[in-house]
């Protein structure tokens, strides 16, 4: 009897949360791999008419800017890294680390924190950061509920060998 019901308490500890899958399946695969695929090829495969035809875009959504061969290739760089760290978030995520959890909430906070500064610099461009600030506030407030921290500090914790 006490054999199962430690077994039924490990299960119960093993059973990932559904907001765990789906974050860190998010930040895996969406915004890790698919984002690195876009950024790289986007890199290697840009033409100034390209180039143009973007800025003509964002021309007529009332934005306007001008954007260079090489502030776009280091823009592209710059979403690499960004998906790098995704990749491994969903990860760590999928893989129950509390360190990566953590870094990923600093990251949310940090990227939430440029948000703010270019809405302070660029205040017409609210309609376009709003969406930017929405899932790293999901993923700040997700990955510190009590809950969560709590399974993610149960991964630390290893049953102790029978003897």
């Amino acid at each position: 009897m006490e054999q199962e019901a430690q077994k039924q308490e490990l299960q119960k500890e093993e059973k990932r949360p559904l907001g765990v899958v789906f974050l860190g399946s998010m930040n895996l695969f969406v915004f890790g791999i698919l984002f690195l695929l876009v950024s790289l090829s986007a890199y290697f495969n840009i033409t100034p008419e390209d180039l143009t035809a973007v800025t003509d875009t964002l021309k007529q959504q009332n934005i306007e800017t001008t954007i260079t061969l090489a502030q776009f290739k280091a823009a592209s760089i710059i979403q690499s890294a960004v998906s790098v760290f995704f990749i491994i978030s969903g990860w760590g995520l999928l893989s129950k680390k509390d360190r990566i959890r953590k870094i990923t909430v600093y990251f949310s906070f940090g990227w939430t924190a440029v948000i703010f500064l270019v809405f302070i610099l660029h205040p017409s461009y609210i309609d376009y950061l709003f969406l930017q600030v929405v899932y790293p506030g999901i993923l700040i407030l997700y990955l510190t509920h009590k809950n969560v921290i709590r399974y993610f500090s149960n991964s630390s914790k290893r049953p102790a060998a029978k003897q």
